[in-house]
């Protein structure tokens, strides 16, 4: 189910937002469908505010992948639009903590043995976490500095938009296989050992 809109004799249901708000109610199922389109109504028309798939991936309803913000920020230009903008071979994973804070394993898979070789930072805010997506590109390194074909992640960028290459949501987003291991191994690190990105 989802929320509904009405337009072209059609009813649409959205997951993100109703998955976000039996997150935050602390209902049981029964109970919150009883309320759902209340606090849909609420979220929406009071609040005025809509739910944001922190990974860009709109399949992924966990409570990690889903944060409340303004249109705004959920906006053309904004965080999923960044996300979507790395390609493989590097990726960025952001999750949401429950203290509201950005966690984000970011980096690349090695060519010569297939790991992937990654490290993490601390996004206090939605602003912090856009300002290190959009400096993200001059940080990662060369996938593999011997593979000359390979580049930058700003020369992927620039070659995949030549040549219509997906985003890494075709792989690390588009997979939640690999979004909950990624969400696993920001989980097992104390908030407090985390880099904070700090604008």
């Amino acid at each position: 189910m989802q929320f509904t809109r009405e337009g072209n004799g059609r009813r649409e249901v959205y997951l993100g937002p109703f998955a976000y708000n039996y997150y935050v109610s602390g209902m049981d199922a029964t109970e919150y469908l009883l309320h759902a389109v209340e606090m849909r109504d609420h979220l929406r028309n009071d609040l005025k505010l809509q739910v944001d798939h922190v990974d860009n991936n709109s399949h992924n309803h966990c409570k990690w992948n889903l944060k409340a913000v303004s249109g705004e920020q959920n906006g053309t230009g904004a965080k999923g639009s960044l996300v979507a903008q790395v390609k493989w071979p590097y990726y960025v994973s952001p999750c949401v903590h429950e203290s509201g804070e950005y966690l984000v394993e970011y980096g690349y898979c090695s060519f010569y043995d297939g790991q992937i070789k990654h490290s993490y930072v601390r996004c206090p805010t939605e602003d912090a976490l856009v300002s290190f997506l959009r400096t993200v590109f001059g940080w990662l390194p060369p996938a593999e500095e011997e593979y000359d074909d390979v580049g930058s992640a700003w020369d992927v960028l620039i070659q995949s938009k030549k040549e219509g290459i997906s985003t890494s949501e075709d792989f690390a987003c588009g997979s939640f296989d690999f979004a909950v291991k990624s969400y696993d191994r920001k989980m097992a690190i104390p908030l407090d050992e985390y880099p904070v990105w700090i604008i």
